[in-house]
């Protein structure tokens, strides 16, 4: 359960009730549970992050498969039951096995995936384990992927544990993570085009 009030048009400030109304429209005029009952309570955030999520979902170079991967992979490690109960069954959906998506889910050892998928799983596991990517890692998934993608898949997979940051975190704890979150997204991005500009 988030650990912030249910927002209503009543609490947002005027200049910001256009993005509000535009973002509760399919709701009733507010949302009640999940990440954007967090996010809402800064309306114009949630419209430019919901927009980065499209982005990310429907027109970037990541494949529906590893999507729903780093989504499962996201939510075991974060422990977020909402993401998980909303993205296990896409990922056996998309043709993550049966046998992945339950020992992902009752914490026992991962059958090994194809070449491709199993390097994605290493460098999220990797990630969440050590805060880091080995150089290994790092080149292991730049041989499945072009830069571009692997920012995304980077980025798609700090988007995700925004529900976590909302069940756990005070609502300034979650503003100011998110900040930061987006001050090294910019500084990553810029420090990979000028690493691998042949790669954009």
């Amino acid at each position: 359960m988030a650990r912030t009030p249910t927002v209503t048009r009543d609490h947002i400030p005027e200049q910001l009730r256009a993005a509000f109304d535009a973002e509760t429209a399919g709701s009733g005029g507010t949302i009640a549970g999940g990440p954007g009952s967090v996010m809402i309570h800064s309306p114009e955030m949630r419209r430019r992050a919901n927009a980065l999520v499209t982005y990310l979902r429907d027109a970037s170079s990541l494949p529906k498969k590893t999507q729903e991967l780093v989504m499962i992979l996201t939510a075991r490690a974060m422990d977020c039951a909402y993401i998980w109960h909303a993205h296990a069954a896409r990922a056996r959906q998309q043709g993550i096995s049966d046998a992945f998506v339950d020992a992902l889910r009752d914490h026992k050892p991962l059958p090994a995936l194809p070449a491709a998928e199993q390097t994605v799983v290493n460098y999220v596991q990797e990630l969440f384990t050590t805060h880091k990517a080995s150089p290994a890692t790092f080149h292991a998934a730049l041989t499945h992927m072009r830069v571009k993608a692997l920012a995304a898949l980077l980025v798609f997979q700090r988007l995700d544990e925004v529900p976590r940051l909302g069940s756990l975190c005070s609502l300034d704890d979650f503003f100011i993570a998110r900040r930061l979150f987006l001050r090294i997204t910019r500084i990553w991005r810029v420090k990979l085009v000028n690493l691998f500009p042949e790669n954009y």
